[in-house]
């Protein structure tokens, strides 16, 4: 509070003291202009004195060079008429060769016009112009279309080596994978065809060989039921009195009982096989789809990039990083905008990549084309998209210390052109450079440093600079 008191005190006394300035000025004014004009009565009396002080300064810059350049002119006057004298005498002179100079333009005007064909000189001047133009038009575009070239060059070069350079890895984790698969068929001692065959059928046919393997099962667990029955009454057999058979007959049952045990236990040897085989063919099948899943995993991301920017001309890639430069373009216009304009804010159109079009938070989010906006708001929306190009650059180790604006204010009202002006003095304040070519009289009050341009007689102007 006391340093804000003490500015206060301060700024009263510069007040009184720019009063009493205002007033002595003013006595002064009305003394040397009371008999030509009442300027207090003038529209803009400002501007009027302003007139009047340029029209003094300039007729008596004028005076005093006519003053300074009279002693020259009377020097300058005799030697003329001195000149005068011997001019004549020359003129004699050069009028006798000035006729013999005329007959030799005639006869060269003549040689001339053969050698031009009948043709005017400026009809072949200007054919000969045109044509250099057209030569330099064309050399402008093989420069142009050899350094195109040049950066397309480059840029196949390196997806080349990046290309190679993932074929190499590919071809690699081909050659691993196969190996260890090859390893592990060795192990498990299958044929790379039946895994083939097993992949080709699919599925499908894998339930049918579980549903197969389940069958076998059953029949394996009937055999054994039925064994172990068969065992049971070979006990209750042995323990009841011998059989009525004997000799050839009871040998003959024998023989018959132990061919259909050994039917059975082969029939059970090969059930039980083919449980053991079906087991390791469905761990391997396990494993196998684990791997298969893994390998989709890791090649969701490359498809998924593929999706996005895979093209044989590089054009959906281009559009894609385009697209996210403009996002980040327009991300900062916006916060710049918010001070220029916080009625509107700018988003890409969802029809084209690179189009822009304009929220009108004024009325309720709708959507508007730049060109259905008026002159001032579309001036402000490119300052805006200029001050955001200009702080990405400065972003990516660029830093643009300079910024030009020529015209445009003229269609601002008085809110719009005090925001660009407060937002360009803003970065006046940060280090920046800022330009600006116009006419607008607010302008000119507010700038500190000026280069005014006064035209004056024949076609010159005059640089001043101005500071306050």
């Amino acid at each position: 509070m006391r340093d804000i008191e003490q500015k206060l005190s301060s700024l009263l006394e510069r007040k009184s003291h720019v009063t009493e300035t205002r007033d002595r000025l003013a006595k002064s004014i009305d003394v040397r202009f009371s008999g030509t004009a009442d300027w207090r009565q003038l529209a803009d009396p400002l501007d009027w004195l302003d007139e009047q002080a340029d029209a003094w300064r300039t007729h008596f810059a004028d005076h005093s060079r006519i003053i300074e350049a009279i002693p020259g002119l009377e020097k300058a006057v005799a030697e003329a008429r001195a000149d005068t004298a011997a001019a004549i005498v020359r003129f004699d002179e050069i009028e006798s060769q000035a006729k013999a100079w005329e007959q030799g333009q005639i006869q060269l005007t003549n040689a001339r016009s053969g050698l031009l064909g009948g043709d005017a000189v400026e009809a072949v001047v200007a054919r000969n112009e045109m044509t250099l133009s057209q030569c330099r038009q064309a050399l402008e575009t093989a420069r142009t279309a050899a350094a195109l070239g040049r950066e397309n060059q480059a840029a196949s070069t390196a997806r080349k080596e990046a290309a190679d350079q993932e074929a190499k890895r590919v071809v690699q984790d081909h050659l691993d994978r196969q190996g260890r698969f090859h390893g592990r068929l060795a192990e498990l001692a299958i044929e790379e065809e039946a895994v083939a065959g097993a992949a080709r059928e699919g599925q499908t046919a894998i339930d049918k060989e579980v549903e197969a393997l389940a069958a076998i099962d059953q029949a394996c667990e009937n055999a054994a039921a039925l064994l172990a029955q068969r065992q049971e009454d070979l006990v209750r057999h042995d323990q009841t009195d011998p059989p009525a058979l004997s000799g050839d007959a009871l040998a003959q049952a024998v023989s018959e009982a132990k061919q259909a045990d050994e039917a059975a236990q082969k029939a059970l040897q090969d059930a039980q096989f083919i449980l053991r085989r079906d087991d390791e063919v469905r761990t391997q099948t396990t494993k196998l789809r684990a791997e298969l899943e893994r390998e989709r995993t890791a090649a969701r991301v490359w498809l998924a990039l593929d999706e996005l920017i895979g093209d044989a001309t590089g054009a959906r890639f281009r559009r894609f990083a385009q697209g996210l430069t403009l996002d980040r373009l327009l991300a900062h216009a916006n916060s710049r905008l918010t001070d220029l304009k916080p009625r509107y804010e700018l988003q890409r159109a969802p029809s084209g990549d690179m189009l822009i079009q304009v929220v009108d938070h004024d009325m309720a989010g709708e959507i508007r084309g730049v060109h259905n906006l008026s002159g001032g708001e579309r001036f402000l929306i490119s300052l805006a998209l200029a001050l955001g190009l200009a702080e990405m650059s400065t972003g990516r180790g660029l830093k643009i210390e300079s910024l030009f604006i020529d015209e445009g204010f003229g269609a601002l009202d008085g809110a719009s052109l005090g925001q660009a002006l407060s937002v360009l003095e803003h970065l006046h304040a940060t280090g920046r450079r800022v330009g600006v070519i116009s006419h607008v009289e607010e302008i000119k009050e507010r700038i500190p440093v000026k280069i005014e341009v006064t035209p004056v007689a024949r076609g010159r102007s005059e640089l001043s600079v101005i500071s306050g």
